[in-house]
């Protein structure tokens, strides 16, 4: 399955994943500063079984 190279948000992960693997979030922390001084920022760590 081709991923897109730009981040998705973790809904976007589920509705595309979910019928194919098991979806289990591993990580999620927030990202010291923001997107453009405006959207917080979080990275996470999706796996995928």
């Amino acid at each position: 399955m081709a991923r897109t190279p730009f981040p998705i948000f973790s809904d976007g992960v589920a509705r595309h994943d979910r019928d194919h693997y098991k979806v289990t979030l591993l990580s999620s922390d927030e990202i010291p500063g923001s997107f453009k001084g405006k959207n917080p920022t979080k990275e996470s760590v999706w796996g995928l079984a």
